[in-house]
């Protein structure tokens, strides 16, 4: 029903404190994530089905007005839906809101080919811009986004887990742990201006599969020397000739400018002087 917030200075002495709430709204609301900007503004993110489609929800404060306000972000366009999507917030303290789409038809649990990018700003909370790319990327999940002067990227990657079919007896499977498969696919940079316009898509090659667990294979991704770096372990033998390492890890960076021109992949196998190694 109500919100209270306190503000605190790098000291964590109290600068401000107050509450808020959403005046008539009787929904329970489920907080997903929550978000605040250097000016005190305060974002939740929670989330809502339309029947098997689900989409985010803004609950917004903002310091300035001190007004409270719910925005759900749904795209516009009637043949597409939200497929997932990151939120962030930019340098001057507005809400971003970035992600991928999905053509509506029947709900499928497989694969779901992204047909394309979309934008939301909480300043302009009723546009929300939508790109569509040249052909669908299956199992696309937004991973990061990262600011870099006029350009902001969105970091996604081909994502996909799958539960493994559980063996024996009833009683055998309460007591074992969920087996998984997962497979981490190609890299999708987006870039787009501060206004929300798509300036390119850039794809990393990559193949990875994995059981049970998978953290050695999620990338990072941040501004070094002016450019986006996305740093990932790769196949050894895509870039050493080597038949009896062909297919041990090696940590491997990419950097992509502001353009969308990407630099040669940079590998780490000289530095780390080893045969078998991975970053984390």
């Amino acid at each position: 029903d109500k919100f209270q917030y306190f503000l605190l200075d790098d000291n964590l002495k109290e600068t401000a404190k107050g509450q808020f709430s959403f005046a008539g709204y009787t929904k329970e609301i489920s907080i997903w994530n929550f978000l605040a900007s250097d000016k005190g503004d305060l974002y939740i993110i929670s989330e809502e089905f339309d029947k098997s489609y689900k989409y985010p929800v803004v609950y917004e404060y903002l310091a300035a007005s001190s007004s409270a306000n719910i925005i759900p972000v749904i795209i516009a366009d009637p043949d597409l839906r939200v497929l997932n999507y990151i939120t962030s917030v930019d340098k001057a303290g507005e809400l971003i809101v970035a992600g991928y789409s999905q053509q509506k038809k029947a709900f499928n649990v497989n694969d779901i080919p992204a047909v394309g990018s979309w934008y939301f700003n909480s300043s302009k909370p009723q546009e929300i811009k939508t790109f569509k790319f040249d052909s669908p990327v299956p199992a696309l999940t937004a991973r990061n986004i990262v600011y870099n002067g006029d350009t902001f990227f969105l970091v996604g990657e081909q994502y996909s887990a799958e539960k493994e079919p559980s063996t024996g007896s009833a009683l055998q499977r309460l007591s074992m742990e969920d087996n998984y498969t997962y497979q981490h696919n190609d890299i999708v940079v987006t870039g787009f201006t501060n206004d929300g316009t798509r300036k390119f898509d850039v794809t990393v090659s990559r193949k990875w599969p994995a059981h049970n667990t998978d953290n050695e294979f999620m990338i990072a991704s941040g501004v070094i020397n002016n450019k986006l770096a996305v740093i990932f372990n790769d196949q050894y033998g895509k870039y050493i000739e080597d038949k009896y390492h062909r297919y041990d890890k090696v940590p491997v960076a990419v950097t992509i400018h502001n353009d969308g021109l990407m630099d040669a992949p940079v590998h780490f196998e000289k530095e780390l002087d080893v045969k078998v190694s991975s970053y984390t």
